[in-house]
């Protein structure tokens, strides 16, 4: 409603923010700067301060996370595994599958390297989800990593053979359920028996 004027909240403390001043507004909602106790500065809606749902800088959860890694058995989760077969595909030169990550130069940040970290940045993983890397040339980060199926990390591996058509590129998985036809098919179209493209994606 236009014309109303938020409540001053100045001095006020939430969790441990400490509200500084009025900073603006953000989506029709009252912004404010506050100093976490950590002493980081953040921007807050004071609807959230007022609900309790933002307590901290951020720093609150990272903790509570870390505080959940250490404490609660995640070394049996998913989760663990996943960052445990990481690890152990990118450092461990006897591991099956080291020649397609270490061996080419695929590495985990340093980071990482702690599983307290991993959790922190990455979060559980999703039911049905695995980790992927964006750019499958690059190593394991944080800009560089999702959680993604396991056809969305298939349709990324380099061995995926990429077709271009009328300016449009994607995998012969993606082009495949585009025309509405199975991989394996539009594969041995294209690359057994050597139909042109154009032939090729028309059912």
């Amino acid at each position: 409603m236009t014309g109303v004027r938020a409540p001053n909240i100045t001095g006020a403390v939430f969790g441990r923010l400490t509200v500084l001043h009025r900073h603006g507004r953000n989506r029709n909602a009252a912004t404010w700067l506050c100093v976490c106790k950590c002493g980081t500065e953040t921007i807050a809606e004071a609807r959230m301060l007022r609900r309790g749902t933002t307590q901290s800088c951020g720093c609150l959860r990272r903790e509570s996370v870390i505080a959940v890694s250490k404490t609660h058995g995640m070394s049996k989760t998913r989760t663990f595994a996943i960052w445990r077969g990481m690890i152990h595909r990118c450092g461990n030169k006897n591991a099956t599958e080291y020649m397609r990550y270490g061996g080419r130069g695929i590495t985990v940040c340093k980071q990482w390297l702690e599983f307290s970290s991993f959790l922190v940045d990455m979060g559980e993983a999703p039911a049905g989800l695995t980790i992927d890397r964006i750019d499958n040339d690059d190593g394991y980060r944080p800009e560089n990593c999702r959680w993604a199926t396991r056809r969305e990390k298939q349709n990324n591996l380099s061995s995926n053979r990429r077709i271009t058509f009328n300016g449009l590129t994607l995998t012969v998985t993606q082009w495949a359920d585009k025309v509405g036809m199975s991989r394996s098919f539009l594969w041995q179209r294209l690359f057994r028996d050597e139909w042109p493209i154009k032939r090729a994606l028309q059912r």
